[in-house]
């Protein structure tokens, strides 16, 4: 990644949007922490009233042209899929950050690495990515001002700790004959 020439930007103050995409809005950290930071935080949700307080709900297209942060936190759902495509990036601000967390394909990567080299974003982080694991020749891996982390932005000492008591939960119930809860493919069940 090459770092930009000019000095870091800092939110405080700014009235800088946010777009919080977050499926579990009864965790609000995400837009507490931008508000603690004098951030505007816009939110778009399928149900505007279940988003926290303090997050003005608004559409797509306003969401991305005010914001100067947008933090991708949704589920990959039909709905979801290629939200970040070409048109969305080319309606952002040309100093705009991208951060998804979320699941690698809402963010069409081609298009978001195009913007990227054409200068019309200011920057990207991918947690997630549209195929896992990446593989040495990547293209994103040469994209200028791209953050790469390895899916682990979810990980908390309390989600750790949940990942593991669902897992021993799950162990147990297949010990004991019975059907875990979190059964995705159903069919292997009698």
């Amino acid at each position: 990644m090459r770092l930009p020439r000019e000095p870091a930007r800092e939110p405080r103050g700014r009235g800088t949007p946010q777009c919080l995409h977050d499926p579990v809005p009864s965790r609000p950290a995400l837009a507490a922490i931008a508000a603690a930071l004098g951030m505007r935080v816009l939110g778009l949700a399928r149900r505007p009233g279940t988003l926290p307080a303090g997050v003005a709900a608004a559409d797509k297209a306003s969401l991305f042209a005010q914001s100067d942060v947008v933090v991708l936190c949704c589920p990959l759902t039909e709905q979801t899929r290629g939200l970040v495509d070409a048109a969305t990036l080319a309606g952002m601000k040309p100093r705009a950050l991208l951060i998804n967390v979320a699941r690698g394909p809402v963010v069409d990567t081609a298009a978001l690495l195009a913007a990227l080299r054409a200068g019309r974003l200011g920057g990207a982080a991918l947690d997630v990515h549209e195929r896992q694991p990446l593989q040495p020749g990547d293209a994103v891996f040469d994209a200028p001002n791209l953050l790469l982390t390895p899916h682990v932005a979810g990980i908390t000492e309390t989600s750790m700790r949940a990942m593991s008591e669902a897992a021993i939960a799950t162990l147990l119930a297949l010990l004991a004959g019975e059907r875990p809860s979190n059964v995705v493919n159903p069919e292997v069940f009698p």
